[in-house]
C-alpha cells in the first residue's frame, strides 16, 4: 500500500482522510500547512499526497510547485473547497504540474479512495 501525505490546515477534514485511508490500509502522515508538508515529503518515502488548495503560510498551488522539485514522480490529489480555485487559471496549472485528480470538499469517501488508487496506478 502507498504512503499517502495529507496537507491540510483543518484538522478535522486530516482526521477524516486518515481515517478512511487508514481503513483501506495505507500509512498516513499528516502535515498542517505547506511549508511542514514540504518538510514531511523530503523525509519520507511518499507515494501520493493529498494537498488542499487554500492554506495559509504556502498556498496549495506553491506547495504543489515545490513537491514536484523534491519527487517529480509523486502522485498529487489537489482539495479544493472553492473561492479563488474555482477559476480556471491555477486549476490549468494545476493540471500542467501533472496532479492525478482534482476534488472539492467535502469529499467522499468514495471518491478519495478511487483517486489514491488511480493516482497510484499512474505512478508505477
Amino acid at each position: 500500500m502507498p504512503t499517502i501525505l495529507i496537507i491540510d490546515d483543518d484538522e478535522s477534514t486530516r482526521e477524516t482522510l486518515r481515517e478512511t485511508l487508514e481503513l483501506e490500509g495505507h500509512v498516513v502522515l499528516e502535515a498542517e500547512n505547506g511549508r511542514v508538508g514540504l518538510e514531511v515529503a523530503a523525509a519520507n518515502a511518499v507515494s501520493v499526497v493529498i494537498t488542499d488548495m487554500f492554506m495559509p503560510e504556502m498556498d496549495g498551488l506553491e506547495t504543489i510547485r515545490e513537491l514536484r522539485k523534491i519527487n517529480p514522480e509523486t502522485g498529487i490529489v489537489a482539495l479544493s473547497g472553492g473561492g479563488r480555485w474555482r477559476c480556471s487559471e491555477p486549476l490549468e496549472e494545476v493540471c500542467r504540474l501533472g496532479v492525478c485528480k482534482i476534488l472539492t470538499k467535502p469529499v467522499r469517501r468514495k471518491d478519495i479512495i478511487a483517486a489514491i488508487t488511480d493516482c497510484a496506478h499512474l505512478r508505477r
